[in-house]
């Protein structure tokens, strides 16, 4: 399923592993997702919000971004998804 409507949103809880370098620091963390992908705002119902847990074993935050290898499993299985959960790499660039 797909669309073109995208809303999402996270917390999460993150721990400084090793701090100093002048380049980054490394961290871990843990965070709740949820958000949904439709195609229309009609017919929006609270349970087509998915919610996910996870944990970033590594992260790497520099003065530029943040790169993650986060491993994240989700709250409400559906048609689809691995209850074993998925592995994610991420970069975010802050411009």
């Amino acid at each position: 399923r797909g669309g073109n409507i995208r809303a999402f949103g996270s917390v999460d809880l993150q721990l400084a592993l090793f701090r100093g370098w002048s380049v980054g620091n490394f961290a871990s963390a843990l965070f709740v997702d949820a958000g949904f992908v439709r195609n229309s705002w009609a017919g929006l119902e609270p349970g087509d919000v998915r919610p996910a847990i996870g944990v970033a074993p590594i992260r790497f935050v520099s003065p530029i971004g943040t790169a993650t290898v986060e491993y994240a499993f989700p709250l409400d299985l559906q048609r689809g998804d691995d209850a074993r959960g998925r592995l994610h790499f991420g970069v975010a660039l802050r411009l």
